[in-house]
């Protein structure tokens, strides 16, 4: 048999194997070129999908080459660009049941601006920067400055934190430089294809992401389960990544965290810069109702009154906005002086707990007082086991109840590596598993906080 006939004969059972748009993705692209003794040699356009065969398949090729022939054989990846020579007919014969469709490559950016449903009210001049937004809005700036550079760009938190508004607002500079950019929401972005669907209308489809310098896709998680929708998008992110094309995407988790997203999408967001940001603390929840206030200095609400609104168990920038909204009415039209009482009343009407959050202080004073320790001690240099252990309950305590980022429990701690963290989460969530001390102090020192 020549190398082509058995390269057919692995990739049937293949299909049955992995999903249509694995398959697709990372065993369609590539070309056997030749088999030179017990080393195969297969040929792939770029280091991604090699890189990526070479983690999920290679193995299972291997083992399908040897039931087939006999020979036990490894593999040896190639990148260039397959051209018509290399490839053979039946390689380029899509698999079965799959709808061929034309993914055409985006062109350079030029023709018309795509101004449509420009945000006016989204400026990164009136973003409200803390710690636990920080960072993704320099990364923000940076694409504008350096677009392409962090590509693709993945922000994620839980509802109303940001992540539209930073959107937006990259969205809105790109318009002003005249560059092609579009936003659209995983919803939309799914509802565009499926009329497309329905009418054949593939290339008005296409059409909308040719060219663009910028393309985002916000609320991504809409695209759980939906598999033919999935691999659409790849084709036309595969495209633009190639071109150039800046990708920003937003959702409410992690990509390895939205059930039903292929791995082969999973894989692509990984690769680039995942940013979490985290729900708004006591000092940023004060920055935005101070900010949101606006009014004049002699109305403005004393500082206990900001203290005790930000304290509140609030966590969504826009529940903040509402309540905000209805005191600035309360005042203005019907004079009212904002009150503790006020701030209360606004809140209950939004059905919102007036619980405080947990905040990382109170986690970190109360494993002080637990262990006996200073805030020096915990979050200091030394490194006794009579202080890293604490030091890594609190961190751990912070991590789960607090849900801010690895930075920001950092920040608290002494300005610890984003690693240092991570590593005292992992190690603690083990302890409390096999030491029963470790599991002790853990739940005593949650009895505390939550007393």
């Amino acid at each position: 048999m020549s190398i082509q006939q058995i390269w057919k004969k692995i990739r049937k059972p293949l299909e049955k194997e992995i999903s249509p748009i694995n398959y697709g993705l990372w065993i369609q692209p590539l070309k056997p070129l030749k088999l030179e003794g017990e080393k195969l040699v297969l040929i792939s356009p770029n280091s991604y999908t090699s890189t990526f065969f070479e983690d999920r398949y290679k193995k299972l090729v291997e083992n399908l080459f040897s039931k087939i022939t006999g020979k036990q054989i490894s593999i040896i990846i190639k990148e260039v660009e397959i051209s018509p020579e290399i490839s053979s007919p039946e390689n380029s014969v899509p698999p079965e049941n799959e709808q061929r469709i034309s993914h055409p490559r985006p062109k350079a950016s030029a023709g018309k601006i795509i101004r449509k449903n420009l945000p006016q009210d989204f400026r990164f001049n009136d973003f409200i920067v803390g710690d636990e937004n920080k960072f993704a809005y320099e990364v923000a700036l940076q694409v504008i400055k350096n677009p392409g550079k962090w590509n693709p760009l993945y922000l994620y938190g839980q509802t109303g934190v940001g992540k539209t508004h930073l959107l937006k607002s990259i969205i809105r500079e790109y318009h002003k430089r005249n560059l092609k950019a579009r936003y659209l929401q995983g919803n939309q972005f799914f509802s565009l294809y499926y009329k497309t669907t329905r009418s054949n209308s593939y290339d008005d489809f296409y059409s909308l992401f040719s060219g663009l310098d910028l393309l985002i896709i916000d609320d991504l998680q809409f695209f759980e389960g939906k598999v033919k929708t999935q691999e659409t998008f790849f084709h036309i992110f595969n495209s633009l990544f190639e071109s150039g094309a800046q990708i920003i995407l937003g959702s409410d988790r992690n990509p390895r965290n939205i059930k039903g997203l292929e791995d082969a999408l999973v894989s692509r967001f990984t690769w680039g810069l995942l940013i979490e940001i985290s729900p708004p603390g006591t000092s940023l929840k004060a920055k935005i109702i101070r900010k949101k206030l606006n009014l004049e200095a002699e109305k403005y609400p004393r500082d206990d009154i900001i203290k005790y609104f930000a304290e509140l168990d609030i966590t969504n920038i826009r529940d903040i906005e509402g309540i905000v909204t209805r005191l600035k009415a309360q005042t203005e039209i019907q004079k009212q002086t904002i009150t503790k009482k006020l701030v209360k009343q606004e809140a209950q009407n939004l059905c919102l707990k007036m619980t405080r959050p947990l905040t990382i202080n109170k986690i970190i004073k109360t494993v002080c007082t637990y262990f006996n320790i200073s805030k020096e001690e915990i979050t200091g240099k030394r490194r006794l086991k009579k202080f890293t252990l604490p030091r890594q309950i609190a961190i751990y305590i912070a991590r789960q109840e607090t849900k801010a980022t690895y930075p920001a429990i950092g920040k608290k701690f002494g300005n610890r590596a984003h690693s240092t963290v991570l590593n005292s989460v992992q190690k603690i969530e083990k302890l409390i598993k096999t030491d029963p001390n470790i599991k002790k102090a853990f739940k005593e020192i949650k009895n505390l906080l939550a007393a």
